[in-house]
């Protein structure tokens, strides 16, 4: 759906935007969650192609599932808390009393609601064991796609929901202009689906927060501290930018032991990760937050050790920080949409992004920054080889040609052999070599950027985010020898 350098895009850490203190997960997203699925659905239309539709359609669905079995019979505990009521949240007030999921969490567009519902009903009732069932509470949220798609035309069937449903899976979530967030717009820009997780520490009981968010709404873009909308000109009621309504759906789940009331209380915390972003809320802003917990599921024959209030704090902690990425997630993951009229939503500038980030030095914090940032020499060595290891992952896998990529490659293999060698030197008390072995690091990393610096042969998004990680890789070795 878009081709050309647009369709290169990347997440907050790929450009070194590390918010927080919690690392994340193993894939940075809901699905770190053990047993949460997600799967989408993209609705796309134009006519005449399509010439049941007078206009573009797009569009989408998608499905969370907190478990692949069957959730009406094996019920997760589950809050929803309402930031900013505006908006159209199907099954809230069953949740709000019983506190219980009881069907996989479906996002779509504002008319296509009690659509996607009704499917939703119908897979449920199909389930084995649900023969009896006469009663289900689809959980069905929203944004309002209608600036880029025709909501009016109501284009979501049922088909769509159950392609979503079959697709969803665990692992790696396709972010940006996908499924229910295909046709929305955040902060200036495009936005769409993004996720998170953080991960609390052993001694901490090791829980995983996972969120997941459909962004569309106004403000002023703010990334890791970085004032990005006002130094880009971008943002609600500012003279190039008309006021943006629209509305954020987030879902975020946790492995962690929480009753309703608890979980309520984290899903409140989800909202306010949405204000470090730079979102005020408007008046007409749908700002829900749905959290359900997989520790256990009900009805249950045991009793449930659950974690008492003091136990809520990190947890709070974690789940800003994840909504606070997903959300720079689903922009930076975003293409660039035409639709409806042809009204455009363009996908944020990486290169701005990264240009504004390094001016207000908010780039590789877990570097630079504590309580990560290593304070030893060998510790430091050893970030410098996985920052190293990082920029070869991301030169193999770039769209250049292969002969440039194999110049790279061979520059970068030389510095991590010698960053390498520093370490062992280090651990050996031999400093005075390892400095040497950092010096000649240092000299492979410069060969390195010369070689960026050839007009034509890297593009960009690809010359900046080199550039971005060999400059660290220099600064780095610098530190290094000053320890």
């Amino acid at each position: 759906m878009t081709t050309g350098p647009d369709a290169v895009r990347f997440r907050a850490r790929d450009l070194g935007i590390e918010p927080g203190i919690y690392p994340p997960g193993k894939h940075n997203a809901i699905t770190d969650v053990h047993g949460v699925l997600v799967g989408h659905k993209t609705v796309w239309k134009d006519p005449p192609a399509v010439p049941t539709i007078s206009h573009r359609v797009r569009s989408g669905v998608t499905a969370i599932l907190p478990h692949s079995g069957n959730i009406s019979q094996q019920k997760v505990p589950c809050a929803i808390y309402l930031g900013n009521a505006f908006g159209k949240l199907a099954g809230y007030t069953q949740v709000k009393e019983l506190g219980t999921l009881e069907t996989p969490i479906l996002l779509t567009s504002t008319l296509n609601v009690s659509k996607v519902a009704d499917a939703l009903i119908a897979h449920t009732l199909r389930l084995a064991g649900n023969e009896t069932a006469d009663s289900i509470n689809p959980v069905v949220g929203e944004t309002n796609d209608g600036e880029l798609s025709d909501s009016r035309s109501r284009p979501v069937e049922e088909k769509d929901v159950f392609d979503a449903l079959r697709a969803a899976r665990g692992g790696l979530v396709l972010e940006g202009s996908v499924g229910a967030g295909t046709g929305t717009r955040c902060l200036g820009w495009k936005g769409g689906i993004g996720s998170a997780s953080r991960v609390l520490p052993p001694k901490a009981g090791g829980y995983t927060v996972g969120v997941l968010v459909q962004t569309n709404f106004g403000g002023l873009l703010t990334v890791n501290g970085a004032p990005v909308g006002r130094e880009l000109g971008r943002f609600s009621y500012s003279y190039e930018l008309s006021h943006e309504a629209g509305s954020c759906m987030i879902v975020a789940a946790t492995d962690a032991p929480l009753c309703s009331r608890n979980l309520e209380r984290l899903a409140k915390r989800a909202v306010y990760g949405l204000v470090r972003c730079g979102s005020y809320s408007s008046n007409e802003s749908g700002d829900y937050a749905i959290a359900f917990s997989t520790a256990y599921t009900m009805p249950y024959t045991e009793p449930v050790q659950l974690l008492n209030n003091v136990a809520m704090s990190r947890l709070f902690l974690a789940i800003e920080e994840a909504t606070e990425e997903a959300v720079l997630n689903s922009m930076l993951q975003a293409t660039t949409v035409t639709g409806r009229d042809d009204h455009s939503s363009e996908a944020i500038p990486l290169v701005d992004v990264i240009g504004v980030c390094e001016k207000y030095n908010s780039l590789f914090w877990h570097s630079k920054v504590a309580p990560w940032a290593p304070t030893t020499k060998e510790g430091t060595i050893a970030d410098g080889g996985r920052r190293l290891k990082q920029l070869m992952e991301h030169v193999s896998s770039a769209h250049i040609s292969h002969e440039v990529k194999s110049r790279l490659l061979a520059k970068l293999n030389g510095a991590i052999e010698n960053n390498s060698d520093a370490g062992s030197l280090t651990q050996q008390g031999r400093e005075q070599q390892a400095n040497e072995a950092l010096l000649t690091c240092s000299s492979k990393i410069k060969m390195f950027t010369n070689e960026l610096a050839t007009e034509g042969l890297i593009t960009e998004p690809y010359a900046s985010l080199f550039a971005l990680y060999a400059n660290l890789g220099e600064w780095i070795c610098q530190k290094a020898r000053a320890i």
